[in-house]
């Protein structure tokens, strides 16, 4: 049994998909862990599967195919998208919830990950059900990965430590108790959805800033220095 899963659905990411495995397989050996993966596609997704396909002999990797095209995958922040997403991430935490791993790190497949990022999010997690990574997103602006739940929408402050917040978002490690949780339809996001799910059922959400993630977002930005995450330029 794998102590640890790696996943997150996948549409549209034959650009970076090479960069993702290399990434977060690093990470993964680096936790000594026996690990293995885990993605939601659509049978249509040839340049996706391709990329998986090279992996198949040399890592555990479960795939879940859906019968609906995967389109609807892309950017546009609208609700029929996160009724979709949350169908989805539902659809891989049924699967990860099959497997019973000790961890389930959500890691969206635009994000590269620093070597010793999973580390940090084992030993952080001891204290939270779930923690949440600290990214960067390529565009070239600082959006904090994580939230607080305000009267008024969400607030985001900086951080460089270890927290407790309401709301983590696109890298998140799970225990069990987490990955039990349904992502549910919010207006901000299924994630701001699941966050408050999981706040709701009394568990504690963890934010870990201690080391930086690149979130690269779109291919248009695949190329792009940054000084930030100068360790995973491309």
């Amino acid at each position: 049994m794998n102590q640890i899963l790696i996943g997150c659905p996948v549409f549209d990411r034959g650009w970076i998909l090479d960069e993702w495995f290399k990434h977060s397989y690093q990470a993964l050996i680096n936790t000594g862990l026996n690990g293995g993966y885990v993605f939601v596609l659509d049978r249509r997704s040839q340049a996706d599967l391709a990329v998986i396909a090279k992996y198949l002999d040399v890592l555990d990797i479960e795939i879940v195919f859906v019968k609906e095209e995967l389109t609807a995958y892309k950017r546009d922040w609208n609700p029929s998208r996160y009724e979709f997403m949350v169908y989805l991430r539902n659809t891989l935490l049924s699967k990860v919830r099959e497997l019973k791993p000790d961890f389930f790190l959500s890691l969206d497949s635009d994000i590269l990950v620093h070597p010793g990022s999973i580390n940090n999010l084992i030993e952080s997690v001891d204290k939270y059900n779930a923690v949440g990574g600290k990214l960067y997103m390529s565009k070239g602006r600082h959006h904090p990965s994580y939230a607080m739940l305000k009267r008024h929408g969400l607030h985001r402050p900086d951080c460089s430590g270890i927290m407790k917040v309401d709301v983590i978002m696109a890298m998140k490690l799970m225990t069990p108790s987490a990955y039990n949780v349904d992502y549910r339809v919010h207006s901000y996001g299924e994630d701001i959805g699941w966050s408050q799910s999981c706040v709701e059922e009394g568990l504690m959400l963890g934010w870990d800033g201690r080391i930086t993630n690149r979130h690269v977002m779109e291919k248009k930005y695949y190329g792009l220095k940054d000084g930030r995450t100068a360790w995973c330029d491309i």
